[in-house]
């Protein structure tokens, strides 16, 4: 009988742990379907998976959910805390969607980082969005960026300053951006799977540029470029 109950307690509290980290939310899908995306957070994994169907996002270097919205009942907004360095914080902000039964990636940017080792340096940059307009004519997120440094000493570095901006949506690829840009060359794409495939590539892909910040969507992908490096977001 005692082990009985120590089996079905153990079993319980092992239910109860991997169902406070998974979650379902459920969206509309862009042709109107009702859809469920899928998050799942093994602990100490360091490895947030979304998913959707047999579509599945791996986020690496993943620590917790700062927030969790639906934003006009087809986009899931997941903003999410991201392992830094020492006296570094640093968030990321992905917006999914669901589009002829694929999960898609609409945005994959960095949403904060702080450096603080007050009152030597300090330095924060933070970007908040909001969803306007109600389909995929009108669509558009308006930025809201926070941008400041201060290093003792040295005055002339220092500063601090908010501004707007905003990103249009692009019906072709379904994802908002700054503009189109011509990428060609031979590069190496580094992937959450640790994956490195290099290859020879040459289109007009979604950009966007938020103050120093570029990202860049590629077959599906969000990245962030070096030279000739590309950089996936879920890493």
């Amino acid at each position: 009988m005692i082990k009985k109950i120590i089996i079905g307690f153990l079993f319980g509290l092992y239910f109860t742990t991997n169902l406070a980290n998974a979650q379902s939310y459920g969206l509309e899908s862009f042709e109107g379907k009702k859809v469920k995306i899928n998050l799942f957070y093994a602990p100490s994994s360091g490895i947030l998976t979304t998913s959707y169907l047999q579509d599945s996002i791996f986020i690496n270097d993943y620590m917790s959910i700062n927030t969790i919205h639906v934003l006009n009942k087809v986009f899931l907004q997941i903003e999410y805390v991201k392992r830094a360095g020492s006296n570094e914080d640093a968030m990321n902000k992905i917006i999914l969607y669901v589009s002829n039964g694929r999960l898609r990636q609409a945005l994959h940017i960095n949403s904060l980082t702080t450096y603080d080792m007050r009152p030597i340096e300090y330095s924060l940059f933070k970007v908040g969005v909001k969803l306007s307009g109600y389909n995929m004519n009108t669509y558009r997120l308006n930025l809201n960026i926070h941008n400041e440094k201060s290093v003792e000493n040295n005055f002339k570095s220092n500063y601090k300053f908010n501004k707007t901006a905003f990103l249009n949506f692009d019906k072709k690829n379904r994802v908002f951006l700054s503009y189109l840009e011509p990428i060609t060359g031979y590069y190496t794409f580094h992937d959450s799977n640790n994956n490195n495939n290099k290859s020879n590539f040459k289109g007009n892909v979604p950009v966007v540029k938020i103050e120093k910040d570029k990202y860049y969507y590629i077959k599906g992908n969000w990245y962030t470029k070096n030279k000739n490096d590309f950089y996936s977001m879920s890493l």
